[in-house]
């Protein structure tokens, strides 16, 4: 499933540099081929899936022992524990086992349920709490049905 494309607000710097206003930073930053899928996302996310954007977060970091762990975005449950990390990649960039393992292992300092990887043209969507982690393409649930699940997996 491609990613649309969403209006973005781009200005030029004053070393002739692109960058891209993300909205839940709240800052501009370099515009590279990732952050442009990114953007996307986090666009078709908010107005396409009704994700809250006060419940996503973009690019942070978090030590697990004496390693760093990130994440591109993470979408957080209504009381704001780790839902889905998603990890972007260029347009250019396969979406392989490789890229898989990246997320999960990044994702083991976040403990989400769900990973989501893209690329903007594609969107492959992984339920951890299967065994093996079941992988999805097609159509994204919206925002409503992961919190759904996510209280329906916590009764269990």
């Amino acid at each position: 499933m491609p990613l649309g494309n969403y209006p973005l607000t781009i200005r030029r710097t004053a070393d002739q540099k692109w960058q891209v206003r993300d909205p839940i930073r709240r800052k501009f930053v370099a515009l590279t081929p990732e952050e442009w899928v990114r953007q996307q996302l986090l666009a078709f996310l908010m107005t396409e899936k009704q994700f809250p954007e006060g419940l996503l977060s973009v690019e942070r970091q978090l030590q697990c022992g004496n390693r760093f762990r990130r994440f591109d975005l993470l979408a957080f449950d209504n009381r704001h524990q780790p839902m889905i990390l998603m990890e972007c990649k260029a347009p250019d960039a396969p979406l392989d086992d490789l890229v898989w393992m990246q997320a999960a292992m990044n994702n083991t300092a976040f403990g989400a349920p769900w990973l989501l990887l893209c690329n903007g043209a594609t969107i492959v969507l992984s339920d951890l709490r299967t065994n093996p982690p079941t992988r999805f393409w097609g159509e994204l649930p919206d925002y409503h049905y992961f919190s759904e699940q996510f209280l329906l997996c916590e009764r269990i």
